[in-house]
């Protein structure tokens, strides 16, 4: 099933970078996390005022009576009558998506219905709320194939991509869900590059909707917004490493650095997935001046396993600042090997060439940049910048 839109854009997000956190009262908070944290949380809860109205789960996955009987009318036709549900469902679902179009939001089954767009997330949503109105058992997995990291002023996102698996609901009765026929795959865009991250629960597949939406709240700076549907997220998978890696972002963005700090400590104490809640540490501890504690968090860092370019741009800037130019253009370097469209990270390595006195390397970046770039902004202070250069070799 493929839709014709950039590749790029069909995915849910997983924030990397920023500054976050959650709670408002003892009885709200997950259970799963101790005692000493919720402690910590209430005494910052007033930060974010009262919660709002949130959208339930049930209400997330309703269709209206139209978009279900257009459904149905389609599913039950007598021409499909010898065919398993869920391979009606897949029929369905194909010619529905065919012109689908890409939004950067994260939409209700009914929205998404409607609208014939969203991201990957929208597309599971949509998906599972046809699926429980004929009972075909869906699954869900995480993927990951070439990641694409975005930036919207301070938030930075890395691209993940989720897909929804139907089976035939006969199988699953018995428990056989991973047979040779282990189900047909709900995507937009199937590269046959994916790698398996992980077989998601149903709960952390509804805390990813909340999540998201906590995402898009931070991009607009709504801290109210993004503090309690990251709330809600922690609710239905209260270990997650990424929303209590929200959660310790929040807070810090509303004035909470200490709460923050004991955020990280606890979950990278008790969290597997430690890369994002590392990074999102190190600038929290850079921010404050303690330069050696971040210096131990950089060393941990560069010797994991870290596939984004992010991470490279910041140690690069970081070398900058303190006039390390060679490491610098080091690590812009691997931030380009990962991501080469980055045109932030061509821009920085010209700028340390400059400084070494390397003007045709810094022109030959500078050009690079300036190719790599679609914002017209950036193309114009480049050039700006290359025109000045050309002028002194």
């Amino acid at each position: 099933m493929r839709c014709q839109t950039d590749a790029r854009r069909f995915r849910t997000v997983a924030l990397l970078f920023l500054s976050a956190a959650i709670l408002h009262a003892c009885s709200t908070l997950p259970a799963a996390i101790e005692p000493q944290v919720v402690q910590m949380l209430q005494q910052t809860s007033q930060s974010f005022g009262a919660r709002p109205q949130i959208i339930s789960p049930a209400d997330i996955h309703a269709l209206t009576p139209e978009q279900a009987q257009e459904f149905l009318d389609f599913f039950n036709h007598p021409r499909l009558a010898d065919e398993p549900a869920f391979r009606r469902l897949y029929y369905y679902l194909e010619g529905k998506v065919q012109d689908f179009t890409y939004r950067n939001d994260t939409l209700t089954a009914s929205a998404a219905f409607a609208s014939n767009s969203g991201n990957c997330l929208s597309l599971a949503i949509m998906t599972t709320a046809l699926a429980n109105l004929v009972n075909v058992p869906i699954e869900y997995e995480l993927v990951d194939d070439y990641p694409v990291f975005e930036q919207y002023g301070t938030v930075i996102e890395k691209g993940l991509h989720v897909r929804s698996l139907l089976f035939d609901p006969y199988r699953a009765a018995r428990g056989d869900f991973m047979s040779n026929n282990r189900g047909i795959a709900i995507d937009y865009f199937p590269t046959n590059a994916e790698r398996f991250v992980m077989k998601m629960r149903h709960e952390e597949y509804q805390a990813m909707y909340y999540r998201n939406r906590a995402v898009e709240a931070l991009r607009s700076e709504d801290l109210s917004s993004a503090y309690w549907y990251t709330m809600e997220s922690l609710q239905l998978s209260p270990a997650s490493a990424e929303s209590l890696n929200m959660l310790a972002i929040v807070n810090r963005r509303a004035g909470n650095p200490d709460t923050a700090e004991q955020i990280y400590r606890y979950a990278i104490e008790h969290s597997d997935e430690k890369l994002s809640l590392l990074k999102n540490y190190r600038i929290l501890l850079s921010s404050q001046g303690r330069v050696a504690e971040a210096m131990l968090i950089e060393q941990q860092l560069q010797q994991m396993d870290d596939r984004s370019p992010f991470n490279w741009l910041h140690l690069a800037r970081s070398a900058q600042n303190e006039g390390d130019f060679s490491r610098a253009i080091e690590y812009f370097q691997k931030a380009l090997e990962l991501a080469p469209y980055l045109h932030e990270a061509h821009f920085g390595v010209a700028m340390a060439y400059y400084e070494l006195g390397a003007l045709n390397s810094a022109d030959h970046a500078l050009r690079l940049a300036i190719d790599s770039t679609t914002r017209n902004s950036a193309r114009k202070l480049y050039k700006g910048k290359l025109a000045a250069l050309r002028r002194e070799i």
